[in-house]
Parts: C-alpha cells; structure tokens; sequence
C-alpha cells in the first residue's frame, strides 16, 4: 500500500473482511494469498477497497467519482 491509508478500520472489521476473503485474493486469476508470514509473522497482504458504480442506476453508485487520484475504474 501507498501513503497512509484514506480511512482506518477496526480489528473486527478486518477480521469480517479476511473472512469473506476466504484467505485470497478476489481478482480474476490472481488467488494470491491475503495474509504472508514475514519473518515468522503473518502480515496482512492486502488492501481494502470500496467499490462504487460510475454509472447512476448502478447497485453501488454515490455520486461523481474523480478518478484522478487513481481509482481503478473497470468498465
């Protein structure tokens, strides 16, 4: 991850969304793994993303998204 982080989230949260993750990645073929052991210690190989619809109508759509900062937009 790049810089500090945009928002902070608690332990349970993170714990919920390992869960979910099932231990690896959701990108299509990717499947690494969300957590690796680094000199005898797991740390968390990951970030936390929040999907939002470009277009309005969309399930997850909030609005005009800027996408200069370097959002990933998949169309």
């Amino acid at each position: 991850m790049t810089g500090e982080p945009h928002r902070k989230y608690d332990n349970a949260t993170i714990a919920a969304l390992m869960t979910l993750a099932r231990g690896g990645c959701y990108a299509p073929r990717c499947g690494a793994p969300t957590v690796r052991i680094i000199d005898g210690k797991p740390v968390l190989n990951l970030d936390i993303a929040h999907i939002r619809a470009l277009k309005a109508g969309g399930k997850r759509y909030a609005g005009a998204l800027d996408l200069s900062h370097g959002c990933l937009a998949v169309g």
